[in-house]
């Protein structure tokens, strides 16, 4: 075959991973800026050259493409020539395929060479937050108990890295196909299905058809995400949620099915002891977001409401992605208090030699059923500072570990930053001991094992 790509943004470097750029003729773009440079060692032409060349498809591999398929028609070129991003699957043009190493492979395939029960774990995509790395550890925990595990997610991200250090098979690109039932049919085979999240609405409505039995592990407690109808449960769909936050919105919004709580867990890791530096080192870990859910503006502002003193004594660490204005602002914000750092991202082996660097844990989210650096936190034996609408808000004030205080209260956050400031040491210890015991309680690998194995029996 030979194409054209209309786009050279996101979006087409995204899809180009997954088409044979030595079929590529070349690229254009109605930006003329963009004429003349050279993606992939493949040149970027003027719009108007198509007609000069020869082509048998052009990609638009441009979101919002409804106006370009009409200059393109315009232009001359035949419609069925024309293929737009989410009709790639469709057309032949791309394939969804397993990553399996350094090979790929299609699923019947993965699925011949993988001999017992078989899985299939669903997330909504593959970054480096809270649903993909708990289903990427329970995926590590199946695989150990001697289940054949297949990772599928509807779109990429950074946390691919881990998979392939962790030898885990994965679909990076299930969005472009999952609305196909032909290749919705291919998953008949597996034994169950799990997925990561209420947000796969669409996704779990075409795989309820298959009859196949569906444990739908829920992690969201914020309306934006029960916006639609679950798919018909003929029986074959069992629910269960990530804490008392996420059951209370689930009854909410569906009180006709039932639901069971089930905490994710962590793998064990060995944690060394650390002795306190002369500086208190605060961390915030989570994306940035718009709707500024995980509340780095409380942190901030209670930063700057701390005595001068106080706060020359500690340090300040922000981590996570951000969109580009943000990551400025930080940035800039860095640069005008010495005590605020700020880190763009960390993979998992990177964050964990973080937390062996740092004091105390603060989580000031407006709405955080169970953040999964507050667990790694008190896995590493560190005192967390949360809102009260974080999930682990009630263990804390049921067994210690940390303080609680009433979300977006920024006098109340900046008392609890002085006063983790100047802790003894002893009282340190005694924080992070308590810590530890609710990590080990609730959100330990043995007791993941025991109530997944409970859960199995009964779905496989």
């Amino acid at each position: 075959m030979r194409y054209i790509i209309f786009g050279t943004g996101k979006l087409c470097i995204r899809y180009c991973r997954y088409i044979n750029i030595k079929e590529v003729q070349c690229f254009v773009d109605n930006d003329e800026t963009k004429t003349g440079k050279i993606l992939y060692e493949i040149p970027v032409c003027q719009t108007i050259s198509i007609l000069k060349r020869e082509y048998d498809y052009i990609l638009v591999l441009v979101k919002e493409y409804v106006d370009i398929l009409k200059q393109l028609v315009q232009m001359g070129i035949p419609i069925e020539k024309i293929v737009p991003y989410d009709q790639l699957y469709d057309r032949g043009i791309i394939d969804v395929a397993v990553i399996s190493g350094s090979r790929k492979q299609k699923i019947s395939k993965w699925q011949e060479e993988h001999n017992g029960p078989q899985i299939l774990v669903c997330s909504p995509d593959l970054s480096r937050t809270g649903v993909p790395v708990a289903m990427m550890n329970l995926i590590l925990l199946l695989k150990d108990m001697k289940y054949q595990v297949l990772f599928a997610a509807l779109c990429e991200g950074d946390l691919e890295e881990e998979l392939q250090e962790q030898n885990i098979d994965y679909i990076p690109n299930m969005r472009d196909a999952y609305q196909n039932t032909d290749f919705i049919r291919k998953f008949q085979k597996f034994d169950l299905i799990i997925m990561g999240s209420i947000i796969l609405y669409d996704l779990g409505r075409a795989l309820a058809e298959l009859a196949v039995p569906i444990m739908w592990w829920v992690h969201e407690s914020s309306d934006e995400w029960y916006t639609q109808k679950l798919p018909y449960n003929s029986g074959n769909i069992h629910y269960y949620g990530g804490g008392k936050r996420v059951l209370k919105k689930f009854h909410e919004y569906y009180p006709q099915e039932s639901i069971q709580e089930l905490l994710y867990y962590l793998p064990d890791v060995s944690s060394k002891p650390k002795a306190l530096s002369n500086r208190r080192k605060f961390a915030l870990i989570g994306a940035f977001d718009k709707t500024g859910r995980k509340a780095q503006d409380i942190l901030i502002q209670a930063i700057k409401r701390m005595a001068v003193k106080t706060r020359e004594k500690c340090e300040f660490y922000f981590v996570g992605v951000a969109w580009p204005e943000k990551r400025k602002e930080m940035e800039q914000l860095c640069r005008e208090c010495m005590q605020i750092h700020y880190i763009y991202q960390m993979n998992q082996q990177e964050l964990a030699d973080f937390y062996g660097r740092i004091d105390v844990l603060v989580c000031p989210s407006r709405d955080d059923p169970m953040p999964i650096v507050v667990t790694q936190a008190m896995q590493h034996s560190i005192p967390c500072i949360v809102s009260d609408q974080v999930g682990q808000s009630e263990y804390i004030a049921k067994r210690g570990g940390g303080e609680i205080f009433t979300s977006e209260n920024v006098e109340a956050l900046a008392e609890l930053l002085a006063r983790f400031a100047t802790c003894s040491g002893t009282e340190m210890e005694q924080y992070g001991k308590e810590a530890n015991e609710i990590f080990e309680q609730y959100f330990s690998e043995r007791i993941m094992r025991e109530n997944l194995k409970a859960i199995l029996d009964g779905l496989i």
